[in-house]
């Protein structure tokens, strides 16, 4: 037995530095055109752009390219925004606080926002820097990413975990005795850190019959096992935790909030063009998009309602439509064309006449009479 009560000796982890985190971002960085970098000079931090862009030469690769492969390449591509640069530093600090030192147990935290806002993405990418690995007494897991299922009970939240650190699950063994089964090989994994992705499925869905044990897992998790809980979903997740005290007061909750862009906000808006800059640089053409030109940026900002998985869906649709074309880039007619298929039925405004201030809304659009959770699921990440 170890002082904190472990029966198996934890040995010390390498926590790779934030810092390379902020270096991946600095490659990956693009900018577009001069004038637009001009326009954007002093604004933003110098590392996070690059320092040139894409030569013709660098381009002409696309020209010999498979279609096959430069869609390949649109699906695989890496959006290394500063919100993405934001999560990964607060995720860090809630598992790590002290850089580089050991890290934090038995505390939980909490990551949230809005669908498709980044969480996932980010969450994997953290969780993906510490890859399980054979020790000399067995695996070694520091740190377990899960996601719970839309129909989640406890029993199948402690499955889903079991099955991460590749146990065999078995309907016949009963809850207590999984219970112990679990938390032993999270101890024998060294695991310091689980990662709860989906969390709200549990916490708004699940009902007192599931709350009230669930919530008894959660202390079991961070009091026997001795390792850390990231709770990841929407934003009611973050109440539901702190009404706890119990869990509350295990490392006082920490939380990172990842927004959408709000066309209200001048940063807002200006991140945004960086952000799309930065996918036209990624895009396999021969020429720019120029996605980051207010005539394509205030409608790509609209259509996406300022998410970024919605943005990168909507520009991978409208890469296939030039590929298909043979176009050099991007051009309005691909993306008017995608818009005209994914429009709500009723919706007679075209893509080159989207207004955030003013976004569409077809006979099935929801809007705060016809969604019961509008107010909870998106007033507080608009807010300013």
């Amino acid at each position: 037995m170890t002082q904190n009560g472990s029966k198996h000796r934890r040995s010390p982890m390498t926590v790779v530095p934030i810092a390379s985190i902020r270096m991946l971002v600095d490659r990956r960085w693009r900018r577009g055109s001069g004038r637009f970098r001009q326009k954007h000079r002093g604004r933003f931090p110098q590392s996070i752009k690059r320092s040139r862009d894409m030569t013709e030469n660098d381009r002409s690769i696309y020209k010999t390219m498979s279609r096959y492969d430069r869609q390949s390449k649109v699906n695989n591509m890496e959006i290394l925004s500063p919100r993405y640069l934001d999560a990964m530093e607060a995720i860090s600090s809630m598992h790590c606080p002290c850089r580089g030192g050991p890290p934090s147990l038995g505390t939980i935290g909490a990551v949230y926002g809005d669908p498709r806002s980044g969480k996932t993405y980010a969450l994997k990418s953290y969780a993906s820097r510490f890859p399980r690995k054979l020790g000399d007494e067995g695996m070694i897991s520091p740190v377990v990413y899960m996601a719970v299922a839309s129909d989640s009970t406890v029993r199948g939240v402690m499955d889903t975990l079991a099955k991460g650190l590749g146990l065999a699950v078995s309907s016949r063994i009963n809850t207590h005795a999984a219970t112990d089964r679990l938390i032993d090989t999270l101890q024998q994994q060294q695991v310091n850190l689980v990662i709860m992705d989906e969390f709200h499925r549990i916490s708004d869905h699940g009902g007192l019959r599931v709350e009230l044990p669930f919530r008894g897992l959660l202390r079991q998790l961070l009091d026997e096992a001795n390792t850390s809980i990231i709770a990841a979903g929407m934003g009611s997740i973050y109440t539901w935790i702190r009404k706890d005290g119990q869990l509350e007061g295990r490392g006082m909750l920490p939380h990172h909030l990842i927004p959408y862009y709000d066309y209200r906000s001048e940063a807002d808006r200006e991140e945004f063009e960086l952000v799309c800059s930065s996918i036209d640089d990624e895009l396999p053409f021969v020429e720019r998009s120029g996605l980051e030109d207010p005539s394509f940026c205030t409608s790509l900002l609209t259509v996406s309602r300022g998410s970024i998985g919605r943005l990168t869906a909507f520009i991978k649709r409208a890469t296939a439509e030039a590929i298909n074309d043979n176009a050099p880039a991007i051009g309005a007619r691909h993306f008017a064309r995608v818009w005209d298929r994914v429009k709500a039925p009723g919706v007679q405004v075209t893509f080159n006449n989207l207004d955030p201030a003013d976004p569409p809304k077809g006979k099935d659009a929801l809007d705060e009479d016809d969604d019961p959770n509008f107010a909870d699921h998106h007033a507080p990440f608009n807010r300013r």
